[in-house]
């Protein structure tokens, strides 16, 4: 909490805002869901969602480290939301299958020790149609090599992170990505799929005829 506000700063930024317009990706949020923020730390995001969140809505705080999740479990003491505040690895997350609504995590994407379990873990715990925000450190690719990338670079390795396309679960859909704080942060957030995808088998016209499913298994 003492110096966490120098990263906006350094940009020019309201830390507050920024978070705001984080946390604003998740839409509206109605009452009686469940939503789970990974890496709350001492609840810099926590308030504001919190704020946000309408009665019979169930908050459920999950960190690694339980001083700071003592600090944020003081900070939103007064609420009048359900809340729940985890100990645990978010790479072996306490819940059961289909659990939440809503998944919100800012900045904490660097400390996982393995994003692949993480993101399957995602999947496992998150409803059908529920909707994920991430928010993390990780310069614009195109900006990289520019003086201003290489400053930032130099400051600290955690501007370097890759972003983790490649190994989201099959199941994320509506997929978007945008980079904010003047290109040093990534939002990226995706939804659930509630049905499989599928292609309609529809005839294609032409001389070749057959469609998707018979050119592909060769049954022209």
């Amino acid at each position: 909490d003492s110096f966490n506000d120098l990263t906006f700063k350094l940009q020019g930024y309201n830390e507050t805002e920024v978070r705001k317009y984080s946390i604003s990706k998740l839409g509206n949020i109605p009452s009686g869901k469940n939503i789970l923020e990974i890496g709350s730390g001492t609840g810099r995001d926590s308030i504001l969602i919190d704020k946000l969140l309408k009665k019979n809505t169930n908050f459920f705080l999950l960190d690694a480290s339980d001083k700071m999740l003592k600090i944020c479990s003081e900070k939103l003491k007064n609420k009048s939301v359900n809340k729940f505040f985890i100990l645990a690895d978010a790479c072996f997350l306490p819940f059961q299958d289909e659990s939440f609504d809503f998944i919100y995590s800012f900045v904490t994407l660097p400390a996982i020790s393995n994003k692949k379990d993480f993101f399957n873990e995602i999947n496992r715990v998150l409803k059908p149609g529920g909707k994920v925000v991430l928010g993390s450190e990780g310069i614009l690719p195109s900006i990289k090599n520019t003086n201003f990338g290489k400053i930032l670079l130099n400051n600290s390795d955690l501007y370097n992170q890759h972003i983790p396309l490649n190994i989201l679960h099959k199941n994320f859909s509506n997929v978007s990505l945008e980079w904010i704080l003047n290109d040093i942060i990534f939002l990226l957030s995706f939804t659930k799929l509630r049905n499989k995808r599928k292609i309609k088998d529809i005839i294609i016209p032409g001389k070749r005829g057959g469609s998707l499913y018979t050119r592909y298994y060769g049954k022209l």
